[in-house]
């Protein structure tokens, strides 16, 4: 048993809005082709108290938030990289989106100053070309970012382009005869709880092979062609601008895709709409999310996590062979789902099965600890005798971990597609690898067997107790659905409010007259 402490973040009973920290970064522009400019860093808009927007702008005011009101969001992507050729103009980064904040893509790389009207401007501006003559960098906006630097032409092959413009300083300009412009410099956030530097520019090319590109600029701004190296891209999710291609054959480079991060109170928490790929991040007093990936149409909206006490346990006894079973009606959605529960272990040195699911002889899947031929105090995901196992182990026998899985074999990348939290810090250090197909069916939500502590209710019983205990079909969701930090950084349970799907459920063990109450 164990009881929700006072949480300093929490909102005040009756509460309908409350105020947010945002960074919006917008993708930064591609970088030009031959002797050009790099791409302009995307849009730089931040409400983070003690920081400061792009173009050596002051933090802006934060957003006032409804509850209960959903609020569009869109990841802008980088300009993407061109083919070397004179027609080939660069291409600029995409806007993003918050509400009502706007953060503009990054602008074009120049080539000759014939670019199509408006593309080489943006957040910050491409970097300047020089053929046929030198052409200026795109002009950045205001608050958002600075301006592209000038291109050189010393006539022969010592043609250079400038730096894209960055968030914090102007695109480098090109002002020797054997170097490109280094893209300007981004600037810094802690918004999730560490520093790190976005929306840097990228970096001029040079069209001699012994001529140095530009470097690209601090904050994921890509590196410039020359000397006999390609360019490289802005880094993803930091609106880095991309390098410019350097020498008469080598391709531009894009730019790095935008972020939304949203910093709310402990107790808030966020539901976004099925297109949104988010990490969550857990702060003393703070719930941060940091979205990476979401569409025109796509939204967030927040709610209140209730304060709750978790009071009732189901004992787990492995001498007893004790355990939990249940076979569905009719299968859900076995692509994605969310396990969460506080357990408390008792035993340790033996596989025990916390809970799983198995609908043919080869084809299970389960959560447990441990796994046959290593330690048995690892965190272990098996899916047909394949295994994500944790790094760590977990032997305190005194303490409650709260652990979440949140599963989507629809994710692209491959490892968001099983997501294990506990006590709401997301696991990435890993002793086994698995990830599932794209798109792959599990056991869990099948209309087959089904248990909670063991295996199949045959063998490897789980000793201890469990809590709290959440199946939420058809939604992969972050542990913040269910817990939040108290103000000393301690992960305790908040009520789940939203909805369970075909197959789901929740024990709350409130019953103590069955087993399964």
């Amino acid at each position: 048993m164990f009881a929700k402490a006072a949480i300093t973040g929490t909102l005040q009973a009756g509460t309908t809005t409350f105020d947010a920290e945002y960074l919006v970064v917008a993708g930064g522009g591609g970088g030009a082709v031959l002797h050009s400019g790099g791409g302009g860093a995307g849009g730089y808009r931040s409400s983070v108290t003690g920081e400061s927007s792009g173009g050596g702008a002051s933090a802006e005011s934060a957003l006032s938030i409804a509850l209960g009101t959903a609020y569009t969001i869109t990841i802008g992507a980088g300009g993407s990289g061109v083919p070397a050729s004179y027609s080939s103009d660069a291409n600029k980064g995409n806007n993003s989106v918050l509400h009502t904040i706007t953060s503009i893509g990054g602008g074009a790389g120049v080539l000759d100053g014939a670019e199509p009207a408006g593309s080489t401007d943006g957040g910050s501006g491409g970097g300047g070309g020089a053929d046929p003559v030198l052409s200026p960098g795109g002009s950045g906006t205001a608050s958002q970012g600075y301006a592209g630097g000038y291109g050189s032409n010393a006539g022969g092959l010592t043609y250079h382009g400038g730096g894209g413009g960055g968030a914090s300083e102007v695109g480098g300009n090109s002002t020797t005869s054997v170097k490109a412009g280094d893209g300007g410099d981004g600037v810094e956030s802690y918004i999730t709880g560490s520093g790190l530097y976005r929306a840097g520019g990228g970096g001029g090319s040079s069209f001699s092979a012994s001529h140095a590109g530009g470097a690209g600029g601090l904050g994921g701004g890509g590196t410039g062609g020359g000397g006999g190296g390609g360019p490289t891209a802005g880094t993803p999710n930091t609106g880095g601008g991309g390098g410019a291609g350097g020498g008469s054959s080598t391709p531009s480079a894009a730019g790095g895709s935008g972020v939304v991060i949203i910093r709310v109170p402990s107790s808030v928490v966020a539901e976004f709409s099925a297109g949104v790929v988010y990490n969550y991040i857990p702060l003393d007093d703070f719930n941060v999310y940091e979205i990476t990936a979401a569409g025109v149409s796509d939204t967030v909206t927040f709610s209140q996590g209730a304060v709750t006490t978790v009071g009732e346990s189901l004992r787990f006894n492995d001498n007893d062979s004790a355990y939990l079973s249940r076979t569905p009606a009719s299968a859900g959605d076995r692509k994605t789902w969310t396990w969460s529960a506080w357990v408390k272990r008792g035993n340790l040195g033996s596989l025990q099965t916390i809970f799983t699911a198995r609908s043919g002889v080869y084809s299970d899947f389960g959560l447990q600890w441990g796994e046959y031929l290593t330690t048995k105090d690892n965190l272990t995901v098996y899916v047909a005798g394949s295994y994500l196992q944790t790094s760590a182990v977990y032997r305190d026998v005194s303490a409650w971990y709260h652990l979440t899985l949140a599963v989507d074999t629809t994710q692209a990348t491959s490892t968001d597609r099983i997501k294990i939290y506990v006590n709401g810090t997301r696991i990435t250090s890993f002793a086994q690898v698995f990830n599932p197909t794209l798109n792959q069916e599990l056991d869990v939500n099948d209309a087959s067997l089904h248990t909670i502590g063991s295996k199949q209710g045959t063998s490897e019983y789980f000793d201890g107790y469990l809590s709290d205990v959440y199946l939420i079909d058809g939604q992969a969701l972050d542990p913040s659905r269910f817990g939040k930090q108290d103000a000393d950084g301690v992960w305790q349970p908040i009520s789940y409010t939203g909805t369970y799907g075909t197959n789901g459920f929740h024990l709350d063990f409130a019953d103590n007259s069955t087993a399964a109450a």
